[in-house]
């Protein structure tokens, strides 16, 4: 379990494991190492029972005690492939939207009930189920407009690519298999 640092509020995120967890926290310092606003101080533990386990503030919103490491030196220029991480943000909300949707589901539930529908989603520990669902259905909503896009850009391909050309000669075995599977997705679609 990693956190996430706004000036509103921590974000938790709970990775599955130890491989993935460091994947999402390399995508995320990169991401912001060029914010203007990113924090010097942060609360290394949980914020629980009305107050910060590491310093007994009570209030969620209190500045950190522990100075933020990941500050690069000023000598060293981060050569980012924004493109690229972005993907690899994508690929892990992807991955997971499943999962996603549960939670999302979850947060439905115990903003209108609080009885035994619970139970089914006990998995989920869920402060603030209203501003949780709304984030979830942005999230979602922006992994489902990604894949519009990709399924469309690879449609437009598909189109204008010409079997036979300079490109794409007629011997080429990758090729070939991708045209098999553009045929089959297009058929799929139809």
């Amino acid at each position: 379990m990693f956190q996430v640092i706004q000036p509103e509020r921590a974000l938790y995120i709970q990775a599955s494991n130890c491989v993935e967890a460091k994947a999402w926290t390399d995508i995320l310092t990169k991401v912001s190492q060029r914010n203007q606003r990113r924090l010097t101080v942060y609360h290394p533990s949980a914020y629980l029972n009305g107050h910060w386990l590491c310093c007994k503030a009570a209030s969620d919103t209190a500045a950190g005690c522990s100075p933020c490491t990941g500050g690069l030196p000023a000598n060293i220029q981060l050569d980012i492939d924004g493109d690229r991480e972005t993907e690899r943000i994508y690929s892990l909300f992807s991955s997971y939207m499943s999962r996603l949707e549960e939670m999302q589901e979850a947060c439905g539930s115990r903003s209108v009930y609080d009885g035994p529908e619970q139970e089914e989603h006990a998995a989920f520990l869920i402060d603030d189920p209203q501003e949780t669902y709304k984030t979830l259905r942005q999230v979602i909503a922006g992994v489902a407009a990604l894949e519009r896009e990709h399924a469309q850009y690879r449609r437009d391909k598909f189109r204008k690519t010409k079997y036979g050309s300079q490109e794409h000669p007629i011997g080429d075995k990758s090729f070939q298999s991708y045209i098999s599977q553009q045929s089959e997705e297009s058929t799929h679609s139809i």
